[in-house]
């Protein structure tokens, strides 16, 4: 009787201890998969920028352009950080990325290119800085970047990152390579002065603030 009652006891206190640990849980929700928020950024993005770009109007000199072995590397390799810096993000919304760190590897290596390659030319070509103003350069920039920027911040929140500044940096150079195409396609100045001054300058100002406080925004 006495060995039925210790035993009755212990498993009341270890229904007691388990009720005990569980009772300040709360049921959590499952987290998006990456690739999911990757293709809905993607096609969002890629919609709102046609609709932009339609909007604004291209360049007099596109179809020149098109022949043009430098700018259709630069428009590629725009374009491959931006979505790979786009995947890696998505990535980055699971605790661990799932042993995909190595993704960092790849936005983080073409934006060296692209950074790499732009001041070559800058070397090559000069750089005569203008003064600044507020011109439409930097209207049609902020307002190609604002929405897929939010957006891309808005979808980070379905998950829990851990790595905040690098959900910022990746989120703020995947739009980066978006905005810098767009500025391409519909504004015809191509000297370097003014593509840092007006197609640089701005996002590189609002990427930097919002990375300072990447830690607040994707707190949890």
């Amino acid at each position: 009787m006495s060995k039925k009652s210790d035993t009755t006891n212990k498993e009341t206190n270890i229904d007691d201890l388990i009720g005990g640990l569980c009772e300040d849980l709360s049921p959590i929700k499952r987290l998006w998969c990456p690739y999911r928020l990757f293709a809905l950024w993607s096609v969002v993005t890629l919609l709102y920028f046609c609709i932009v770009i339609f909007v604004i109007g291209l360049r007099h000199d596109l179809m020149e352009q098109l022949s043009n072995s430098t700018f259709i590397f630069e428009a590629i390799i725009a374009l491959s950080f931006a979505f790979s810096a786009a995947l890696t993000a998505s990535w980055l919304t699971i605790p661990d990325m799932r042993g995909k760190a190595w993704f960092k590897a790849v936005p983080m290596t073409l934006f060296g290119v692209f950074v790499l390659w732009n001041g070559i030319k800058g070397v090559i070509d000069g750089i005569d800085m203008p003064h600044f103003e507020w011109t439409h350069c930097v209207s049609y920039g902020l307002f190609m970047e604002a929405f897929p920027l939010a957006f891309i911040i808005f979808l980070a929140f379905f998950g829990k990152t851990t790595r905040p500044y690098w959900m910022m940096f990746m989120n703020i150079i995947s739009v980066a390579g978006i905005a810098w195409l767009g500025l391409r396609l519909t504004c015809p100045m191509d000297d370097m002065g003014h593509a840092f001054l007006y197609h640089f300058l701005p996002v590189t100002v609002i990427g930097g603030l919002l990375i300072a406080f990447a830690r607040r925004i994707f707190k949890w």
